[in-house]
């Protein structure tokens, strides 16, 4: 157990050595760690990338369906049709749902 401690100490002990250094990153120290890798790798790391990309675009798609609600808007006209053509004008005479319907549902 005091091992594991120890270890954990250490670890942290350099993640914050890291997070001190971080204002003295330069752009110019991250283009050297590419001279390091070889051409697979190279390749890899940009396959990796565009995985990551589409992932992050669907989950955020996905996301984004899940917190959104569809909400008419205000206005506009809404318009209802039956296929057929009426037989009846008179809607006492009506025998098909093209014909106009009645209040006595007759």
């Amino acid at each position: 157990m005091t091992n594991f401690i120890h270890n954990l100490f250490e670890y942290c002990k350099g993640v914050f050595s890291g997070i001190r250094q971080l204002p003295h990153f330069r752009l110019s120290h991250s283009r050297k760690v590419f001279s390091f890798l070889s051409k697979k790798e190279k390749i890899a790391l940009a396959i990796l990338i565009v995985v990551a990309l589409v992932n992050v675009f669907f989950a955020w798609e996905i996301f984004y369906h899940n917190h959104t609600v569809l909400v008419a808007s205000t206005g506009g006209l809404y318009e209802e049709g039956v296929v057929g053509q009426p037989t009846y004008i008179n809607p006492l005479l009506a025998h098909s749902d093209a014909d106009p319907i009645t209040m006595s549902g007759g």
